[in-house]
């Protein structure tokens, strides 16, 4: 499995030793997809709730995290979406937000998604993730992470080390 990566669909990271053992559970709101690095770590995708201030205002969305995770499960890194690409957030999400917001909804309601859709405020939706076993030359060094993100129409790759997309 090494250098692989499997969807999940749970809110926590399982890693099973050969023979079924538990040795790594991670609580966290992991979200679709677990991708084991060559050396070892383990990469995931959270959400998590997050206010910004944009434009004079403060509004709440759903900030999606690649998280760093040791072969134990520690925490090594974690590199939130947000930091990276906020600039790349349709104005008509955050007009939507702010329309949700005014309409007075209750804030439990706020981050649920449907069966078929999503919440306003889930601005990015990381899909996937990958870490670059070797550099591609020309494009990113190896150990920058390639990712899919649905409500940016987006797959990009970010140098974990500068926190700037490539």
């Amino acid at each position: 499995m090494e250098g692989r990566s499997r969807k999940l669909l749970t809110f926590s990271d399982v890693r099973l030793a050969p023979n079924g053992d538990v040795i790594v559970v991670h609580f966290d709101r992991a979200h679709h997809e677990i991708h084991l690095a060559p050396n070892g770590n383990i990469y995931t995708a959270v959400r998590r709730t997050r206010e910004a201030a944009l434009r004079g205002e403060v509004l709440p969305f759903l900030d999606d995290a690649i998280v760093e995770l040791s072969p134990d499960g520690k925490v090594r890194s974690t590199l939130p979406l947000y930091d990276f690409a906020a600039d790349l957030v349709p104005e008509q999400r955050w007009k939507r937000i702010r329309e949700q917001v005014a309409s007075g909804e209750p804030i439990k309601r706020r981050f649920e998604c449907g069966q078929y859709g999503g919440t306003p405020y889930d601005v990015f939706h990381l899909n996937s993730i990958e870490v670059l076993g070797r550099d591609v030359a020309g494009v990113a060094a190896a150990g920058s992470i390639l990712f899919c993100a649905r409500y940016l129409d987006l797959i990009g790759i970010v140098d974990p080390d500068s926190k700037e997309l490539v």
